[in-house]
């Protein structure tokens, strides 16, 4: 095993390729992190491992991150093996598809840190396990939109036809891949959404979500982002044009658009509840003043916010964080 400096932190993502780094929300808090004096290391999810019954990860140190954060701007060290115990805090971050590629090696890291008080996994493997992130704002009464989760088409079928308009949502995917609308009051509708239901669910066997489609959606969607149950900061975006959905990566604009008297009244109760359940990053989403969707194995979008905002967001951040690893 290789030794680190005490208080190093690890930064689990997707393999490095993959990355878009100098939009990456990850490579920008692990840049902010190294120019607060904190060491920095990196792995992908699949570098964790049990070997001789001792749980090791290959990382490598990220040296160097240049302001721009392209992939050339960023040096990294070589390959050594770690054990978790080398390090402060570990950030959980692969993106979602939540497949077992994404649970297998938190399940991994479950075996050490349950036991250790001495490493932190953001966020909580408890909640990155067990809370799903499209069911969790049932769980705040008010401020989800009227919907439903099953795999049983006739219980999806009459809450459709109950409804009308209706956003067909896939439980463990992200950046509205699987996500459809469906008419069902009309009658060419009812079978389409038959098929993207089978498909969705694999063969009915599969939860999903079906919630009531938010007309607001014209007008934008909300993002905002918490640190500790606090509020940090937030944006507004738009669909993608011609489309009902939103995702910055297809040309969804974003904009700076205070949160209104419904939105506050709403962002004291999220961070009561998020702090309740120790999630110490979180990105939530609203329109109309409900909660759409829950972000917090991989929240995102804090590059296009600090953008927007002309605020070094991922500084207060790194601070917070900080007083953890003093």
């Amino acid at each position: 095993m290789s030794p680190t400096p005490s208080k190093s932190i690890l930064w689990v993502t997707d393999a490095w390729d993959t990355l878009d780094h100098k939009q990456d929300s990850t490579i920008r808090l692990a840049q902010e992190t190294i120019l607060q004096g904190q060491r920095s290391f990196w792995c992908n999810s699949k570098d964790i491992s049990v070997r001789n019954s001792k749980v090791i990860i290959e990382a490598k140190q990220l040296i160097e991150i240049l302001p721009e954060r392209n992939c050339g701007d960023i040096k990294r060290g070589a390959s050594s093996l770690y054990s978790p115990s080398d390090f402060y805090t570990i950030h959980y971050r692969a993106d979602p598809p939540v497949d077992l590629s994404y649970i297998h090696p938190l399940q991994i890291l479950w075996s050490f840190t349950r036991s250790s008080k001495q490493t932190e996994v953001v966020n909580p493997i408890s909640a990155l396990l067990l809370m799903g992130e499209k069911i969790e704002p049932l769980n705040i009464p008010g401020l989800s939109p009227p919907c439903v989760v099953s795999s049983n088409w006739d219980i999806l079928l009459n809450f459709g036809k109950k409804i009308k308009r209706t956003v067909l949502k896939p439980l463990n995917s992200a950046q509205s891949k699987g996500v459809e609308k469906i008419d069902w009051s009309s009658p060419s509708e009812l079978d389409r959404a038959k098929i993207l239901i089978e498909s969705a669910t694999d063969h009915f066997k599969i939860p999903v979500l079906l919630q009531r489609f938010q007309p607001e959606i014209v007008d934008g969607e909300y993002r905002f982002w918490f640190l500790d149950g606090k509020f940090l900061a937030s944006i507004q975006k738009l669909p993608i044009p011609g489309d009902f959905r939103v995702n910055h990566d297809r040309g969804s604009q974003v904009r700076f658009k205070a949160p209104g008297a419904r939105e506050k009244k709403a962002i004291n109760v999220i961070g009561r509840h998020l702090s309740e359940l120790k999630i110490r990053l979180a990105a939530v989403d609203m329109i109309g003043g409900f909660v759409t969707d829950f972000n917090f194995t991989s929240p995102g979008l804090l590059t296009v916010m600090e953008d927007v905002l002309h605020t070094n967001l991922a500084k207060s951040i790194v601070q917070k964080l900080k007083k953890r690893w003093q």
